[in-house]
């Protein structure tokens, strides 16, 4: 019975969408270890891990850290629920072609999305090409 008892309350990884924060998402993705993450940002791994999973609540200090060591911004590191202004990946390339633009190309693209959010919202939704993912032909 002990080995039963132990099997069921044993700590299991949590998915992430259960994790409190994306710290862990972020340090898997660069490819990094526990240790390795400590290391470069001057904890332990077990407060890394603490970190991880909430157990521990992230100084602000150690979060700008963490985030430069993971080339993210501390928002980045933040559960979506707890970032409403988290960016997709598609966003974060739409806006990186934005800031490569120089003051008319931003007045264009201002000017444009105003009349594209003008446009959509006076005609229904649901025509074939933006069902299929496609761009919108405005006439």
């Amino acid at each position: 019975m002990g080995a039963r008892i132990h099997y069921l309350f044993s700590p299991m990884a949590a998915p992430l969408e259960t994790l409190p924060n994306r710290i862990r998402q972020h340090r898997k993705a660069a490819g990094l270890t526990l240790e390795e993450l400590g290391e470069k940002v001057g904890l332990s791994k077990s407060m890394v891990g603490l970190l991880e999973r909430g157990l521990r609540r992230v100084s602000d200090v150690y979060m700008r850290r963490i985030a430069a060591t993971l080339g993210v911004s501390p928002a980045d590191l933040l559960h979506p629920d707890d970032n409403p202004y988290a960016l997709t990946e598609d966003e974060k390339r739409h806006l990186d072609n934005y800031r490569q633009l120089d003051a008319v190309g931003r007045r264009t693209v201002a000017n444009v999305a105003e009349n594209l959010r003008e446009w959509t919202s006076t005609h229904p939704e649901g025509d074939d090409a933006a069902d299929a993912g496609e761009p919108r032909k405005i006439a």
